[in-house]
């Protein structure tokens, strides 16, 4: 039987770990509040934000409205252009035959600055080509309930739901094939690691799930089940995967009293360490984690998130007096200075994030703006950039963090990367100038 093995770190640095070095900045931006919507009559929660990029992202959430004669949800959608400074409200998605009550979403994903996913109730999947404009509902053959949604690309995507279902898409949503067979308990976490591999968390049970040929076939990950048997009590709230090895697990445990948990894999879920196992901000637990980058991360907690700045072996608490006691639930980490966390209390929905303080300049030559087309591309990659005074370097690597492309000191608004070779699979492109780092993924195909 393969247990997880415990870990003791000490963060001796700690007092630097949110030391931004994409930033001029004298000292640390404080959290602050920068989305509140309540009304006397409704109850609103936001449940999920997504970034594809340092500037672009989404909130969502919704409202439980006593004044409809339904007592349905109606779906909030808030988007930024600028990283989070300011917001605009985008239209709820409607369609004929949906009746409002089975319109509460769950989770969202932003593949890039157009392209985003959403699940939820009632065998929901949603999706926008225009940046949260226009949606479509997706082709769903069930009315359960879907938990998480993951894309790798643009194309390739898995989603999960109540029952052991798990769709997967390869045409970007247009269709999606089901595996329903596979396992028999609610799934409530995925992750698309590449256009083959993904994969999939039982919350309850501890189970994990894996495919190398996109759901033929699956293994059972026995490392996690054995580590729940050993220890009752724990429930994973959410996973997340950097590459098809390096994978993060949070949730909370009644084992040693109300301890929030990190578990950590460096091995593709073969064997998991705990590195991170207490009490924290008044018996509460991370329900989400993201990553900046292989080593910054941060888990969202109720009033105070986790933090770690050397890949995850070790977390530091941060509290935060704007979120509820009620659970920080999704959580964005873009980019090196900029967190968010959505969160509710009572009526109220709240979107919190920790941003450069005002007055503070972020470094002007940096370009502001990344965009590779075409994406998916079939031979090479065209790169613009809105600063074209700029040096930059920019530096391709594959899903396992290899660099496979690298250009120094690069001057230009139009640059191409070209494939000469590159096998097909997804890619991350990484534009830095002065402190900005800015990333996009791009498909080869």
């Amino acid at each position: 039987m393969t247990m997880i093995r415990t870990q003791s770190f000490l963060a001796s640095m700690s007092i630097f770990l949110l030391a931004i070095p994409t930033l001029l900045m004298a000292q640390h931006s404080p959290w602050k509040e920068i989305l509140k919507i309540k009304a006397d009559s409704a109850q609103y929660n936001f449940v999920d934000v997504s970034f594809s990029d340092a500037r672009n992202g989404t909130a969502l959430g919704w409202s439980l409205d006593d004044r409809n004669t339904f007592g349905g949800y109606t779906t909030v959608l808030k988007r930024t252009k600028d990283g989070g400074k300011t917001w605009i409200s985008q239209k709820s998605p409607v369609w004929s035959g949906i009746t409002i009550k089975e319109a509460k979403f769950r989770k969202i994903v932003a593949i890039d600055s157009l392209h985003l996913f959403a699940v939820g109730d009632s065998g929901l999947i949603i999706a926008t080509s225009d940046a949260g404009e226009h949606w479509s509902q997706q082709d769903s053959m069930h009315k359960w309930s879907y938990w998480d949604v993951s894309f790798c690309d643009p194309l390739n995507g898995i989603a999960c739901a109540n029952y052991g279902i798990i769709a997967i898409t390869s045409d970007g949503g247009s269709s999606w094939a089901y595996n329903n067979n596979v396992y028999q308990f609610a799934l409530q976490s995925v992750c698309a690691i590449s256009p083959k591999c993904f994969y999939v968390f039982d919350s309850f049970y501890g189970k994990m799930l894996r495919t190398f040929d996109r759901g033929k076939t699956w293994d059972t990950i026995q490392a996690i089940s054995d580590y729940f048997i050993a220890s009752s009590g724990k429930q994973i709230q959410e996973s997340l995967f950097l590459d098809s090895q390096t994978g993060f697990a949070v949730g909370f445990s009644y084992e040693k009293g109300f301890n929030a948990f990190i578990i950590r894999t460096s091995n593709g879920g073969l064997s998991w360490d705990t590195v991170f196992d207490r009490a924290i901000f008044s018996n509460s637990y991370p329900q989400s984690i993201a990553f900046a980058d292989k080593l910054h991360g941060v888990a969202a907690a109720g009033r105070g998130v986790l933090m770690t700045s050397d890949g995850g072996l070790t977390w530091t608490e941060d509290s935060i007096t704007t979120v509820s006691n009620d659970n920080g639930r999704g959580v964005a980490y873009p980019s090196l200075g900029r967190m968010f966390v959505c969160s509710s209390e009572g009526f109220v929905g709240s979107l919190v994030g920790y941003l450069p303080s005002q007055g503070v300049v972020e470094n002007s030559r940096a370009p502001q703006e990344l965009e590779a087309h075409p994406n998916p591309s079939p031979s090479e990659i065209h790169v613009h950039l809105l600063a074209s005074a700029a040096l930059f370097d920019i530096a391709l690597s594959d899903m396992l963090g290899r660099t496979v492309r690298h250009m120094l000191n690069v001057r230009g608004a139009d640059i191409t990367i070209q494939r000469e070779g590159l096998p097909s699979g997804t890619y991350m492109l990484k534009v830095s100038s002065g402190g900005l780092i800015l990333r996009s993924k791009v498909v080869l195909k």
